[in-house]
Parts: structure tokens; C-alpha cells; sequence
């Protein structure tokens, strides 16, 4: 009765825990509680290992984000800039066209109220001269009558600061631009006739150099200069002007060019 209470008394909870035997058997018996203790501390490392790379990772894409974002704020400031820039750009290049056709057309009301001189260079300065008498002498050498009454004002101007020739040119302000017209046509006659076609004129008692040509503004006097430099090289006879505008011709059977700004020299071929 007694054995059989004491067998009754021995359950699973008071038994031994089962034990693994290393080597033939004569090793050390390792519990089953220690080997899972010693797997959880292993697997805790592991994760904790893991949530560390995580968070490190976490850390990292956030960091990249931030710098995207950045960058794209960037990104968004600099297209705004272009696009200001382009703006001021196009602002800029609209006021040059603009700043060149008011000066074009302040050039061209200029050349209009030019339009009755003639300009008498070569000539040189004498004392208490009498202008009268020149355009007269000229008038006689060209067979034009030229008389007081053709003449509204007359007076010599400096040169030009940048040109060599020391000598003022005479400016003759005709009261009708048929007048002026009239005097350079004459000119060009006599040319013909005394001069083989040159410009220059030798007048006894004047000058062996004397030119009559229009009253040109300082721009189209700059073009005109131009115009006829090119023009000698490219082997063009005909360079002139007329009404203030300039023209050349390769000969007297080719069409006629209209040097209306620098641009247009280069149809001078």
C-alpha cells in the first residue's frame, strides 16, 4: 500500500529532464532549458542585429529623400531662373531692336533736314573769306548760276575729329532741295567733261582738291565710307548718293545695290 503511494507520488513534473549525452556517453549532460535559453539570446542578437541594419537603413533612405527633396527644390529654382533669364534675355534683345530703329529713324529725320546742303571740302581757310564768292566761283567752274538769292545760310564746320583732314568743309544750306540737286548734277557734268568721272576738282584759285557732295549725317558718312572701301575692293566702278541714301553698282549694266546699314555691305559680292 505504502510502495504503491509513493510510485502514485512520482508525475512528470517531478521527473528529471531528459538529457542529451555527448561523445560514448561518458560526456557532460547538457539540460534542454540551457540549449533554448542560450538559442534565444542567439536569436535576440540576431534580431537585434537586424533592427539595428534597419534602422541604420531607415536612417539612410530618409537621409536620401531629404537630399532628393532638396535637390528637386533645386532643380525647381533653377528652371525658374532659366526661365527669368530667358525672359530678360528676350526683354533685352527686344529693346536693341527697338534702340536700333529709333536710331534709324532719328538718323533718317536727321539725313531729311539735310536734305537742300551741299558739303564743299577741300577748300582751304582764308582770312576774312567770303563764302558768297566761292560758291560763286564754284558755280562759274561747274556752269551753274549759282546766286545769293539760292543760298538761306552758308557757313564752314569742323571735321570730323576722327578724320585726318584739317580743313573745314563748307556747308551751303540751299532754300530748295531742286537747287542742291541742280548744283550736284552740274558738278558731275563738268566731272565728266574736265575730271575723267573723279570726284575731286582742281579750281584755279580754290583748291586742285575740291568735292561737292550731299550733307550727310555722320552715321551715313561712316556708311558711305565703308560702302566705298568694299566696294574698291570688290572691284565695283559706281559708289554715290542721292536724296542721303547710298548706292553702288559693279557697272553701268548691273543692278543697282541700296547700302541702307552696314548689314547690307555685305551684298557687295
Amino acid at each position: 500500500m505504502g510502495e504503491t503511494s509513493s510510485r502514485r507520488s512520482l508525475g512528470p513534473s517531478t521527473l528529471t529532464p531528459m538529457l542529451f549525452q555527448a561523445g560514448n556517453g561518458m560526456g557532460t549532460a547538457v539540460s534542454t532549458d540551457d540549449w533554448m535559453v542560450s538559442a534565444m539570446q542567439d536569436i535576440k542578437w540576431e534580431l537585434r542585429q537586424i533592427r539595428e541594419q534597419q534602422n541604420s537603413l531607415v536612417s539612410s533612405v530618409s537621409f536620401c529623400s531629404d537630399k532628393v527633396s532638396d535637390f528637386e527644390a533645386k532643380l525647381l529654382n533653377i528652371d525658374e531662373y532659366i526661365r527669368k533669364t530667358e525672359k530678360l534675355m528676350q526683354e533685352n534683345l527686344d529693346l536693341k531692336t527697338e534702340v536700333t530703329d529709333l536710331k534709324k529713324r532719328l538718323n533718317d529725320l536727321d539725313q531729311a533736314s539735310r536734305s537742300n546742303n551741299t558739303e564743299i571740302q577741300g577748300i582751304p581757310e582764308k582770312e576774312k573769306e567770303n563764302l558768297i564768292e566761292v560758291v560763286k566761283n564754284i558755280g562759274n567752274y561747274i556752269n551753274y548760276g549759282a546766286s545769293t538769292e539760292q543760298i538761306d545760310y552758308l557757313h564752314r564746320v569742323q571735321s570730323n575729329r576722327n578724320s585726318k583732314n584739317t580743313v573745314k568743309n563748307i556747308i551751303v544750306y540751299f532754300t530748295t532741295r531742286t537747287l542742291k540737286e541742280n548744283l550736284l548734277a552740274s558738278a558731275k557734268i563738268k566731272r565728266n567733261e574736265r575730271e575723267n568721272g573723279s570726284p575731286r576738282m582742281n579750281i584755279t584759285g580754290l583748291s586742285e582738291t575740291v568735292y561737292l557732295n550731299e550733307h550727310l549725317t555722320l552715321a551715313n558718312r561712316i556708311l558711305f565710307k565703308e560702302a566705298r572701301t568694299v566696294a574698291k575692293n570688290k572691284k565695283y566702278k559706281l559708289v554715290w548718293t542721292k536724296g542721303g541714301q547710298i548706292f553702288v553698282r559693279k557697272d553701268y549694266t548691273s543692278k543697282t545695290i541700296h547700302i541702307s546699314s552696314a548689314e547690307a555691305i555685305k551684298n557687295i559680292k
